[in-house]
């Protein structure tokens, strides 16, 4: 080889294969730490294109005003959008514009997962709905109702009033008790939109803890 200078006993000639031998070994170290380092940003940083799917799925939140318990698309969408913000929370690199999408996506987790608990079917949650605690018939035992946590037993007005079931899923008793109370004045998709944040400038309900624990609810 033209670079193998072992065998050159010319001290110039020598030198100069070294030379380039030296240079051809600098700049393959140059290439793979390029390489390197754009492999790791693309590890690091999920495709542009990715991140706006991800917020368009955002949107798809706002249509989700029913809770379906079996719906695949708000399975799908809560799914999608945890595998996003769990790859910039990998990467160390939040994305501002991720954050109220994720407080939605936490909260509708939150009242899926409480209408596992209370054992509501997707045929107890549709839009005339009532709630099982209030509806004349057999009704739960007192060992059923002491199974559910403390935060989701049912009040004295929730087994009275007649109410729609979604306001048993707040593991905040008197804010059950005031929303029953007020339900008749209350406009839902108001209070929805107002609770999911999803009109600008509004906060909603942040949940932080289990689903079921009302400390975790501000």
């Amino acid at each position: 080889m033209l670079d193998d200078w072992t065998g050159i006993t010319d001290p110039k000639r020598r030198k100069i294969a070294q030379n380039r031998l030296n240079q051809r070994k600098r700049r393959r170290r140059q290439r793979c730490a390029v390489d390197n380092a754009e492999r790791e940003d693309r590890l690091a940083t999920p495709p542009i294109s990715l991140v706006g799917n991800c917020i368009n799925h955002f949107a798809c939140l706002r249509d989700l005003y029913r809770l379906g318990i079996h719906s695949e698309q708000a399975k799908w969408v809560a799914c999608q959008l945890e595998h996003i913000c769990y790859s910039h929370y990998l990467a160390d690199s939040p994305r501002t514009e991720l954050l109220l999408g994720l407080t939605q996506v936490n909260l509708i987790r939150a009242l899926m997962f409480n209408i596992d608990v209370l054992g509501y079917t997707s045929t107890q949650m549709h839009n005339d709905a009532l709630s099982p605690f209030c509806i004349a018939g057999p009704s739960r035992v007192g060992d059923e109702l002491a199974s559910l946590p403390l935060s989701l037993q049912p009040t004295a007005l929730q087994r009275s009033t007649p109410h729609h079931p979604w306001l048993d899923l707040f593991p905040i008793t008197q804010m059950r008790d005031n929303l029953i109370a007020a339900e008749s004045f209350i406009d839902e998709y108001g209070l929805c939109a107002d609770l999911c944040s999803s009109i600008e400038g509004t906060a909603g309900i942040l949940v932080w803890k289990d689903p079921w624990d009302p400390s975790g609810w501000e």
